[in-house]
Order: C-alpha cells, then sequence, then structure tokens
C-alpha cells in the first residue's frame, strides 16, 4: 500500500486484482503494454476498480496532471516490488536519475509503437 496526496486529500493505493488484470487484457487494455488509444479508458476503469466511491467521484474535479500521478502510483503498486524501487534509478517525481539516460522504466511506459515492418522497437512516450 502506498499513500498518495493531492490537494491535501490522502489516497491510499493497493495493488489491483489479478482477476481485473485479466478482464482488461482480454478488453484490449492490457495495463502494463496499454495502446495509447485505449489510455483514458483504461485509467478511468482502474482508478473506479481501485478507489473507493467517494474517491473516484472526486477525480472529476482533479485536474487531469493529478489522475494521472493516481493512475501511475496504482499501476506502481500493482507491478513495481520494493526492492525494484529501491533499486530504481527513477525519483519520485518520476524523472531519471543523471547518467541512466537509456533507461526505461516499464511502470511509466504503458504503450509501445509499431514502426513500418509492424514491430515495436522503441517504447512510446507515457500515455496520457
Amino acid at each position: 500500500m502506498r499513500e498518495v496526496t493531492i490537494n491535501g486529500r490522502a489516497f491510499e493505493l493497493h495493488p489491483l486484482k489479478r482477476g481485473f488484470l485479466r478482464q482488461m487484457r482480454k478488453d484490449g487494455m492490457p495495463l502494463d503494454l496499454l495502446p495509447v488509444e485505449k489510455s483514458e479508458e483504461a485509467m478511468d476503469r482502474t482508478l473506479e476498480e481501485a478507489l473507493t466511491e467517494d474517491e473516484f467521484t472526486a477525480t472529476n474535479e482533479m485536474d487531469n496532471p493529478d489522475c494521472i500521478k493516481l493512475f501511475r502510483g496504482i499501476l506502481r503498486e500493482t507491478f513495481s516490488s520494493e526492492d525494484e524501487e529501491k533499486n530504481s534509478s527513477t525519483s519520485l517525481d518520476g524523472s531519471m536519475t543523471p547518467g541512466d539516460e537509456n533507461t526505461v522504466d516499464p511502470v511509466l511506459t504503458t504503450a509501445t509503437v509499431k514502426d513500418a515492418s509492424g514491430k515495436s522497437p522503441h517504447p512510446s512516450t507515457q500515455a496520457t
């Protein structure tokens, strides 16, 4: 469990359940390889699943970057272990530490873009 505070309100973030992850994959929204065109729907469904009804309702009045912060926190809680995070070169604000320009945090990169050959050589920018 991690806690994220937005505009003075604390949100307790817990990992997503395996059944929800399977359903999202079946619905074409695998959260570990999220297609950009599905990112908004996936974020909404994830927030609704992970937050209380009152917390989810409060996201309607939040700035989008704050909702993305909650979404990323849920993904980190779901896909990262504490040991991985302790050894990560990504700072708490999501920026890279000096000297790690070629490192990509798989939790933050949630979509891939295929080149002309149909391969996915490089992760795309973060889905918003």
